[in-house]
């Protein structure tokens, strides 16, 4: 679910979630836009560098954590095997970006969380309630991260703005320059 996200409903009834797959194209189109020496771009992919590195150091932490709760009941005489699925999916990814890889490492290290929370669960050393409320906040945390980052990228592609570079904040720049400017600054802050 975290890699394909969910598109929103034919009757528009509920919002769409983004995925992993999403996440991955917004941030090959505003790595392109890099190239055309767009300064928004490149604050998108620099907030989305730091929220990646801080989401990703948060889930090692509760890894760390888990696998310390899992290694002393082991100690203790416990044999406990972390949880797996009985069917996994192997997918074979090729992606254009190396962003696209970073967001595969970070869904990968998210499925290993939620296999170390479930197994504390079914060990009952988490209550369902608490192991539940560590998914979510861990699942919100990054699906926010990316939702800036779709926010950018929509705004970014606009074709009143695909022009924007930095040769428009010049003071030679011609008139047209000085609207993208003020659009993107309204739309993005």
């Amino acid at each position: 679910r975290h890699f394909a996200g969910k598109t929103r409903d034919p009757e528009g009834k509920t919002q769409p979630i983004p995925g992993g797959k999403r996440q991955g194209w917004c941030l090959r189109k505003l790595w392109y836009l890099t190239e055309r020496d767009n300064p928004f771009a490149e604050w998108a992919l620099l907030l989305h560098e730091r929220m990646h590195a801080e989401t990703l150091k948060t889930l090692k932490e509760q890894v760390a954590q888990a696998k310390q709760a899992m290694d002393a009941l082991r100690e203790r005489g416990f044999k406990i095997n972390l949880q797996r699925s009985s069917s996994p999916e192997d997918l074979v990814l090729g992606f254009r970006s190396p962003y696209s890889y970073a967001v595969g490492e970070l869904l990968m290290e998210f499925d290993l969380f939620v296999r170390y929370v479930s197994t504390l669960e079914r060990k009952d050393q988490l209550s369902g309630d608490d192991a539940r409320q560590r998914i979510r906040a861990m699942s919100r945390r990054i699906r926010g991260n990316w939702i800036r980052i779709i926010r950018f990228t929509e705004v970014l592609t606009r074709p009143e703005l695909e022009a924007l570079g930095r040769g428009d904040f010049l003071p030679s720049a011609e008139e047209l320059a000085g609207k993208r400017i003020d659009a993107a600054e309204q739309l993005l802050g």
